[in-house]
């Protein structure tokens, strides 16, 4: 088997994080939903002073601002979400990175914190099939629910998830990973190469330390 090409989605292929202006996107035309933005808000200050986990921020923003719309809304606007995104949204060499890879015959993955209603049709207009993702759950009625279908996809558990889907050892020759969080550094280290894309200050600073590759997609 060839190689493989994992990108992380939020500010390594597209330029800001998805999933915030994603929810606003989806609220378009509903007033209603700034009444919720508050509650979020205190929560995802929590998370900065270590008093709450990434978790419960996202749990607290479906329920707050995503739960009282319909599947087909839901999945409607990230359609359109997606869209606009890989039109406007992308860094500029993110697609070129791509096609090279494809050139290569390398498989295409992308590993995201971001929920699969979002990664999944940016991945498809990308033409990327496989993604490894937050998992969301619906209700019988057709809402999203507050619980996650299972952890959410961040960290060292991006990793353990890459590894149960592709079991182990893996079958590609070679793997690449591209990343702009330090939340990654473990992927980066675990793949044959390890790219730092336009690098958070803390990613920079332990991609000079351990020798990973440091570029820039904006230019």
């Amino acid at each position: 088997m060839g190689g493989a090409a994992i990108f992380d989605l939020d500010r390594t292929l597209t330029k800001r994080g998805t999933w915030g202006r994603f929810i606003a996107f989806a609220n378009a035309g509903h007033p209603a939903f700034w009444m919720g933005t508050p509650v979020v808000a205190v929560q995802a200050i929590a998370y900065k002073m270590g008093l709450a986990t990434r978790l419960s921020v996202k749990e607290k923003s479906i329920a707050m601002l995503l739960a009282n719309l319909s599947r087909d809304r839901l999945e409607g606007a990230a359609e359109d979400f997606a869209e606009r995104e890989v039109n406007t949204g992308l860094r500029a060499k993110a697609r070129s990175v791509i096609e090279a890879h494809r050139a290569q015959g390398d498989a295409l993955v992308i590993a995201s914190a971001a929920a699969e209603l979002v990664v999944a049709p940016i991945a498809r207009r990308l033409g990327i099939d496989q993604i490894i993702c937050t998992r969301l759950r619906w209700t019988n009625d057709g809402r999203l629910s507050p619980e996650l279908d299972g952890p959410n996809c961040y960290g060292s558990e991006k990793l353990n998830r890459i590894r149960e889907t592709w079991g182990a050892p893996h079958a590609y020759k070679t793997v690449t990973a591209y990343s702009d969080h330090i939340s990654d550094l473990g992927l980066l280290q675990w793949a044959d190469r390890g790219v730092a894309v336009n690098p958070s200050k803390a990613l920079l600073i332990a991609a000079r330390r351990d020798g990973i590759e440091i570029v820039n997609w904006d230019r």
